[in-house]
């Protein structure tokens, strides 16, 4: 979905009010960028950021305090990292690079397409914005017949109850899509 670059900054405004008009302008740009190149709305991404770090790109924290800026990308995902206990020097070049705020909602997006394509090739159904979230959030524990927000039966995968987390996420980008929309609408 394209949303005009006032949407997105209002939308971020609205959760972190205290951030400049200049680096809300940069993020809005970035994500107005990849959410066309992409096929998602950028207001999940301003929703999900939100519940991740409150939109403080220097944030790290989660499994192991390995999660970086402001998707929380966690670097046990890069076998560079785990190899090195997370302190060789690749590792490190790519926690600092995270830790830019662009780069990171680069990387956010990046794995918002990661995460539709994985549960689209493995279930054969579509990648819904809870499904892949599911796993964007970690819910994807070692049992592989329950993956992207769904259970593997004998007549295939179906969904399971969405995790509080992801309804949270869910209803919070509705609720920012309201909000800014009424915001832009007042002229404020």
């Amino acid at each position: 979905m394209i949303r005009s670059i006032l949407f997105i900054k209002t939308a971020i405004a609205l959760v972190q009010p205290s951030m400049g008009d200049q680096l809300r302008t940069t993020y809005a740009t970035v994500l107005q960028k990849e959410a066309k190149a992409r096929a998602f709305d950028p207001i999940t991404v301003v929703a999900i950021v939100e519940n991740e770090s409150h939109w403080i790109s220097s944030l790290v924290g989660g499994l192991n305090n390995q999660c970086v800026g402001l998707g929380q990308h966690c670097l046990h995902v890069y076998s560079y990292c785990r190899e090195t206990s997370y302190r060789g020097d690749r590792c490190q070049a790519k926690k600092a690079w995270l830790l830019n705020g662009s780069n990171n909602l680069q990387a956010t997006a990046e794995a918002i397409t990661r995460w539709r394509s994985y549960c689209r090739k493995l279930t054969g159904r579509s990648a819904l914005f809870h499904r892949w979230l599911y796993g964007y959030q970690g819910h994807t524990p070692g049992d592989s017949s329950r993956q992207c927000g769904m259970r593997k039966t004998k007549k295939g995968w179906v969904d399971i109850p969405k995790p509080r987390l992801v309804q949270k996420v869910m209803r919070r980008r509705i609720e920012l899509i309201k909000q800014t929309e009424r915001r832009l609408r007042k002229g404020s």
